[in-house]
């Protein structure tokens, strides 16, 4: 029996195909991840500056920046998240290409100064919401994130669905922070 000539390059041409391929597709998810990942933290960032809106008669009067309320803050946070990250009323993507799942605000904080304290009100992913006052921290607390906090600062973490290589499904958190300053 004769051995064709060319039969072995034949394979390794056929093998270099296969891994080209692959690594495109690799390539192509590494691209979808990054892309996610960024449209995630630009809206994330984008909801919580749309929370931070002050209390103007607070200013006004005494120069202190306050939020203008805690359950009106969450209120245009959930709004602008499910705005940003294009999210039904369920807070289920209306498209599933980046996120495939349900995003679940895990923790929603507001972070006033005043002097040298910080009260903190806080909802968690079970919608209890807490309030603590933190005597001799201004400047010196921070948020989960790292985030130094010397003025009202509001804080967020999502978490969500992500489909990764092979499609298979990872639970991913986000978090934020945004200071409001004068």
């Amino acid at each position: 029996m004769k051995k064709k000539s060319g039969s072995l390059e034949y394979l390794i041409g056929l093998m270099m195909i296969t891994i080209l391929c692959i690594l495109v597709l690799f390539g192509y998810r590494m691209h979808v991840i990054k892309t996610t990942k960024n449209y995630v933290e630009d809206g994330l960032a984008a909801s919580n500056l749309a929370a931070a809106v002050i209390d103007l008669k607070e200013y006004g009067a005494t120069n202190r920046i306050f939020v203008d309320g805690f359950s009106k803050a969450y209120g245009r946070y959930k709004e602008a998240l499910a705005d940003n990250l294009n999210l039904d009323a369920d807070f289920m993507p209306e498209d599933d290409r980046l996120i495939c799942g349900r995003v679940i605000v895990e923790e929603f904080a507001v972070y006033e100064v005043s002097e040298d304290e910080i009260a903190v009100t806080s909802l968690d992913e079970n919608g209890i919401i807490s309030k603590k006052v933190y005597p001799d921290m201004a400047g010196r607390m921070t948020t989960p994130d790292g985030a130094l906090i010397t003025t009202a600062t509001i804080y967020s973490r999502i978490g969500f669905l992500l489909t990764g290589y092979s499609d298979a499904t990872y639970y991913v958190h986000k978090e934020n922070s945004v200071d409001i300053t004068d």
